[in-house]
């Protein structure tokens, strides 16, 4: 019933949209990722980094090939350095590292990223969780 559960959470978890932040800003973190051209596999090209959308689609390379390690903190250094004014964007961003942490069997990372999520949550964004994010919280969260 658990794995059952856990599958159910993973198809159904929304990962982190590209929406457009052309004209969001982007803000210098100190200890950002670096992409290095040997992290790239021969499949996935080299992102602009000064680009949201092309490091998600990189992110999502990154978890197809599942190097979910290295797609969490992708998906974490673009929370980090893309501004929007609604937040939903970087906290879709936060929401899809905690669930990478988690495949990559990280229970502590991802529980810190979950944190740091719910610590920035209004009763507002909690009550519109999708059911998929909560079971996920509840697998992060179990002992």
């Amino acid at each position: 019933m658990k794995s059952w559960i856990a599958i159910l959470a993973l198809a159904s978890l929304a990962s982190c949209s590209s929406t457009n932040t052309d004209n969001d800003s982007k803000q210098e973190v100190a200890g950002a990722i670096s992409i290095q051209e040997s992290d790239i596999d021969h499949d996935l090209k080299m992102p602009d980094t000064e680009s949201a959308n092309e490091l998600v689609a990189f992110a999502r390379g990154l978890s197809a090939k599942g190097r979910y390690n290295e797609s969490a903190k992708v998906y974490t250094d673009i929370a980090q350095r893309f501004e929007t004014d609604s937040k939903e964007f970087e906290n879709d961003c936060l929401r899809e590292a905690v669930r990478q942490h988690w495949l990559a069997g990280e229970k502590q990372e991802a529980q810190q990223v979950l944190a740091e999520l719910e610590a920035q949550q209004s009763i507002y964004s909690y009550s519109s969780e999708s059911q998929s994010f909560r079971n996920l919280k509840k697998l992060v969260s179990a002992k």
